[in-house]
C-alpha cells in the first residue's frame, strides 16, 4: 500500500520514494566499489547491500559507526565493507528539495504485480515466503507475499496478496489484499482494486482517507466484515498506517521464512497427538464449571536452565526418560510474570495478554501459531477441559503480563505462563490440581499450542529456588523434582554475579525445537553424543553446587553451552559466537538460555566486576543491543 501526504493544493508535502545522488556521492561511491572492489566481495560471500539501512543511513548526522557496522551484519566480510562505506560517505548530507512534485508517477499496485511476475521464473502465479493449503485454488497472474492460505481459499485472477493469513475465503479477480496488525492487536485486511490509486478523490475525500475497512480478531474476520458490509465502525488507510504494528511485521516475515527451512518430522508428530489423546482418555472435557472465587492473581519467576536441556524435550524424554537441572530466578529484584483469573458478569471469556484485550469464541478461534497474542490462553483453557459444551454459570476474564524481558527470551516464560493460567483456572473454579499433576498439563498444553516445548519450564518457574526435574521413558511424563542445597558461597555468586545479556535476537523456539527432533531421530551422531554428555553433566553440575566448587560449576556452564551447539547448530550464530567469544574479557561463564538461537545469554561474571561495570562493557562493546542488561537473583521462599 502506498503512503501519501498531500495538502489541500494537490501538492506532494512528504516523499522518501525518491533520493537524488549528487556529483560528490556518486563519485564516491564509485570509487570506493572501484578501489575496494565491493561488488566482487559482495558477489563472492553472497551479501545483499541495502539502500536504505547502508546508504541512505549514512547521510545522517547521528549515525552511530558501531552500531551502524554491526547491526544486521550477515558476516565478517560484509562488516568490512559497511566500514569502507561508513569511511566513504559518512558526513556528506542529505537535503530535502522543496519541488512540486505531484507529477512524479510513484507505480501502481498492477505495476508491482506485473513486475514480479516479469522477473519471476513462474509467469502464472507467484507464491513469495507464502503456505497454500491444499484446498485452496489460485487464480493465474496472482502474486502472493507472505500468505498463509488455510481452508478452502479462492483466490482470484491478476490480485496481490500480502502479509496476511486466510481460512476459507474468497477473493475475486483483479483486488489487491494486505493483512495489517495494529498496536491494539486487532487486524485489518484492507481491499481494494489493483488499479487503485490512494491520491484518487472520492467526491471530496482522498480514497487514502476515506474509512472503508474494519478491524477483527483475525485477518478472516476483518475480512468477511467487509464483504458482508458490516454495520459498525471503518477505519481509513490513513489511521490504519499510522497504528500498524510495524513489529509484528518483521516478526511474521521471518517467521514465515523458518517455516519455509523446516518440515515437521511425521514421527514427531504423531507421537505428539498420542500425549495429548493419552492425556484427554483419563482426563475428559468438563461438563460444567463454577466460579468459585471473584479474582485469582498467580505471581511466578522466570527460569534459568543450567545442564541438561533438551532431555525434557519429546520424543526424546518418551524414548528416553529426561534430567534437567535449572533455578526459578527474579528480575531485578521482581517476579515478572503475572497471570489473573477475574469474575465478569457476564456469561463470556474475556483474554487479556499485556494489555491486549480480545473476546473469546471457541467458533471463532482463529490463531497464527507463535504469532498469536493469545494462542497460549486457548491451550489452556482446552488443556483445563473446558470447551465450547462447558456450561459455566459466571464469564471469566484471563489476563496474562510479562514485564521486563522481551518475546523470544529463551527465560521459559510461555510455559510459565501456562502453568500459571492453570494454576490460577483451577483455584478460580475450585478444581484440585496436585503441582505434579499441573507440571504434566502444561508439557499436554504445549503439545496442543504446537510449539513441541519439553517440561523443564514448568519445573524452573513453578518451583522455587535450584533443582532437578527427571523422568522415567514413557508417553506418561511423571515429573519428579528433587531441590539442591547449596553453600553459602553459592549463595553469594548468584546474588551478586549472575546476569542475563540480551542478543538482540528474537528467537522462535519451535524452529529450533525441530531441528533437535529431526537430528535425533535421523540418529545424527552429534546429536546423540550431546543427549548423552549432557546428561552425564548433570552429576557433575550438581556436585559442583553442593560443594560450592565455583570454579567447577563455571566450567560446566560453559560445557553445557559448547554440547548444546551438537544437539542443534541453530542454538547460536556468528553474531552470538562473537558475543560470547567477547565477554570472557569479562565473565567466567557464559551459556545460552532456552532453545538459544537469540534472546539472551546467561553470565555469570569474573569476581572483581560489578553488573555495573559489565553494563559499561555491553554499552561499548555492543552498541547494537538496544535491551537493558538484567540482574537476576534466585528465588526462594
Amino acid at each position: 500500500m502506498q503512503s501519501l501526504c498531500a495538502s489541500e493544493q494537490d501538492r506532494v508535502l512528504v516523499d522518501t520514494g525518491m533520493l537524488y545522488f549528487s556529483d560528490e556521492l556518486c563519485r564516491k561511491l564509485c570509487e570506493a566499489a572501484r578501489n575496494e572492489q565491493i561488488c566482487d566481495r559482495l558477489s563472492e560471500n553472497k551479501i545483499e547491500l541495502n539502500l536504505y539501512p547502508e546508504i541512505v543511513a549514512l547521510l545522517s548526522k547521528n549515525i552511530d559507526k558501531q552500531n551502524y557496522i554491526l547491526t544486521g551484519a550477515q558476516n565478517d566480510e560484509h562488516e568490512k565493507i559497511r566500514q569502507i562505506l561508513y569511511e566513504n560517505l559518512h558526513g556528506i548530507s542529505l537535503k530535502v528539495c522543496d519541488v512540486d512534485a505531484s507529477f512524479i508517477h510513484f507505480g501502481s499496485l498492477n505495476e508491482s504485480r506485473k513486475n514480479i511476475l516479469a522477473l519471476s521464473a513462474e509467469k502464472e502465479l507467484v507464491k513469495l515466503n507464502s503456505f497454500i493449503g491444499d484446498d485452496c485454488t489460485i487464480g493465474k497472474g496472482t502474486v502472493l507475499d507472505n500468505v498463509m492460505l488455510e481452508g478452502a481459499c479462492e483466490i482470484g485472477s491478476n490480485c496481490l496478496v500480502s502479509d496476511i493469513t486466510l481460512d476459507s475465503c474468497r477473493i475475486p479477480d483483479g483486488k489487491a489484499v494486505c493483512g495489517i496488525k495494529l498496536t491494539d492487536g486487532s487486524f485489518c485486511t484492507v481491499v481494494t482494486d489493483i488499479e487503485e490509486n490512494p491520491k484518487d478523490c472520492d467526491g471530496t475525500v482522498f480514497l487514502w482517507n476515506k474509512p472503508r475497512f474494519y478491524k477483527g480478531k483475525s485477518f478472516t474476520e476483518s475480512f468477511r466484515k467487509f464483504v458482508n458490509g458490516d454495520c459498525e465502525e471503518k477505519y481509513s488507510l490513513d489511521s490504519i498506517m499510522q497504528n500498524a504494528d510495524y513489529h509484528y511485521y518483521f516478526s511474521r516475515v521471518q517467521y514465515l521464512k523458518d517455516m519455509n527451512s523446516f518440515r515437521l518430522n511425521p514421527v514427531y508428530l504423531q507421537k505428539r497427538e498420542e500425549i495429548v489423546a493419552h492425556y484427554f482418555r483419563s482426563h475428559p472435557l468438563l461438563e460444567s464449571v463454577h466460579c468459585k472465587k471473584e479474582i485469582v492473581e498467580k505471581r511466578l519467576p522466570l527460569r534459568i536452565n543450567l545442564s541438561g536441556t533438551w532431555t525434557d524435550a519429546m520424543p526424546y524424554c518418551v524414548d528416553n526418560g529426561g534430567q534437567v537441572i535449572n533455578m526459578a530466578v527474579t528480575l531485578d529484584g521482581e517476579l515478572p510474570i503475572r497471570v489473573t483469573v477475574e469474575k465478569l458478569v457476564e456469561n463470556r471469556i474475556a483474554f487479556c495478554s499485556d494489555g491486549i484485550h480480545t473476546e473469546f469464541s471457541f467458533q471463532e478461534a482463529d490463531c497464527e501459531e507463535d504469532l498469536s497474542d493469545f494462542i497460549l490462553h486457548i491451550s489452556a483453557l482446552k488443556t483445563m477441559g473446558i470447551s465450547e459444551n462447558t456450561v459455566m454459570d459466571c464469564g471469566f476474564r484471563l489476563s496474562t503480563f510479562v514485564t521486563g524481558v522481551d518475546k523470544g527470551s529463551g527465560l521459559g516464560t510461555s510455559s510459565i505462563l501456562l502453568g500459571g493460567c492453570i494454576q490460577a483456572l483451577s483455584e478460580f473454579f475450585g478444581i484440585e490440581r496436585s503441582e505434579s499433576e499441573i507440571l504434566k498439563m502444561v508439557f499436554v498444553a504445549e503439545q496442543i499450542m504446537k510449539t513441541g516445548g519439553g517440561w523443564q519450564d514448568q519445573v524452573g518457574g513453578l518451583y522455587p529456588s535450584i533443582k532437578s526435574g527427571t523422568t522415567q521413558p514413557g508417553i506418561d511424563q511423571d515429573i519428579a523434582v528433587d531441590f539442591i542445597s547449596y553453600p553459602d558461597s553459592m549463595t553469594k555468586l548468584f546474588s551478586q554475579r549472575l546476569v542475563l545479556l540480551p542478543t538482540g535476537q528474537r528467537h522462535f523456539g519451535r524452529f529450533i525445537v525441530n531441528d533437535v527432533v529431526n537430528r535425533y531421530l535421523d540418529q545424527n551422531e552429534e546429536s546423540i553424543e550431546g543427549h548423552m554428555k549432557i546428561r552425564l553433566l548433570n552429576k557433575k553440575l550438581i556436585g559442583s553446587i553442593e560443594n560450592g566448587d565455583i570454579p567447577s560449576f563455571c566450567q560446566c556452564v560453559n560445557q553445557h553451552r559448547e554440547l548444546l551447539k551438537l544437539i542443534s547448530p541453530l542454538v547460536t550464530n556468528e553474531a552470538i559466537d562473537a558475543m560470547v567469544e567477547r565477554c570472557f574479557s569479562v565473565a567466567d561463564a557464559v551459556s545460552f538460555l532456552g532453545a538459544g538461537g537469540g534472546g539472551y545469554l546467561l553470565v555469570i561474571l569474573k569476581e572483581n566486576v560489578s553488573v555495573a561495570a559489565f553494563k559499561c562493557f555491553v554499552a561499548e562493546n555492543f552498541k547494537a543491543v538496544k535491551t537493558p542488561v538484567k540482574k537476576i537473583d534466585i528465588y526462594s521462599i
